[in-house]
C-alpha cells in the first residue's frame, strides 16, 4: 500500500510541475520542430534509427 501511495503523490507532483511549466511566461524555453533526414525509407526503419 505504501507504494501507491508514493507513487500516485509523484504523479500528482509531476503534472503540477508540467502544468507550472506551460503556463509561466518566463520559461526560458523556444519549442520548436526539427526536421532530421535520413537514408530510412520505411517507417519502422525512421523509428528503429531514433
Amino acid at each position: 500500500m505504501g507504494y501507491i501511495h508514493f507513487f500516485l503523490w509523484e504523479v500528482v507532483k509531476a503534472n503540477f510541475d508540467v502544468a507550472y511549466r506551460v503556463v509561466h511566461p518566463d520559461m526560458p524555453i523556444k519549442p520548436s520542430i526539427v526536421e532530421i533526414r535520413t537514408e530510412m525509407m520505411s517507417d519502422i526503419g525512421k523509428l528503429m534509427k531514433k
